[in-house]
């Protein structure tokens, strides 16, 4: 008798699940096919001081189609900085193109995100660099005066990082190399 039941009610059920409509795809949204590969500023979090310079290295892969490349920073800057004597200026495989002077807002805690030219990208491996010109102290009439105290930082967080949207190239009919190293 249980058998039965159950027998009955797998019968209905499966002729219920038999009337809905196969899983079918919803339409794609514009830009749905974009991805975006995130790189985190490589050895935790990393500090400027005066006028150095610190790199970050990335990767375009030979198959994409870059979109937009946008450099997200989050930073702390000395609070005794002097917010319009100092600057950062950012550089992609050495070609400046983005300079701007931190302020000393929330306690000098700051997020930018700044889109970067794509024309300036490699295939392979890229290069942003992070100039930072910072002046903790000087007197306005000095006309040449080296700021070399350890107060002047600006600090990068690790949350900082340099995200490239992109879509992938379409496959072409690349030949085959065989093991031998001739194509076939």
């Amino acid at each position: 008798m249980i058998k039965k039941q159950l027998m009955i009610w797998a019968l209905c059920l499966s002729l219920v699940l038999i009337q809905l409509p196969a899983a079918s795809a919803a339409p794609a949204l514009p830009g749905a096919d974009k991805l975006t590969y995130e790189t985190s500023f490589t050895g935790g979090d990393t500090s400027l001081s005066g006028g150095e310079a610190q790199q970050q290295y990335f990767t375009v892969m030979n198959y994409w189609n870059v979109d937009t490349v946008k450099i997200n920073l989050h930073f702390q800057i000395s609070q005794i900085t002097k917010d319009q004597q100092s600057s950062v200026t950012l550089s992609l495989n050495g070609i400046p193109f983005y300079s701007f002077r931190p302020t000393l807002d929330k306690n000098g805690e700051q997020m930018l995100s700044i889109p970067a030219p794509k024309g300036f990208l490699k295939k392979d491996s890229n290069t942003l660099t992070l100039q930072g010109d910072l002046k903790t102290a000087g007197d306005d009439n000095q006309v040449c005066y080296v700021d070399n105290s350890p107060d002047n930082w600006l600090h990068f967080f690790n949350t900082s990082g340099i995200a490239v949207t992109y879509t992938s190239k379409a496959l072409t009919g690349a030949s085959v190399i065989s093991a031998n190293g001739s194509p076939e």
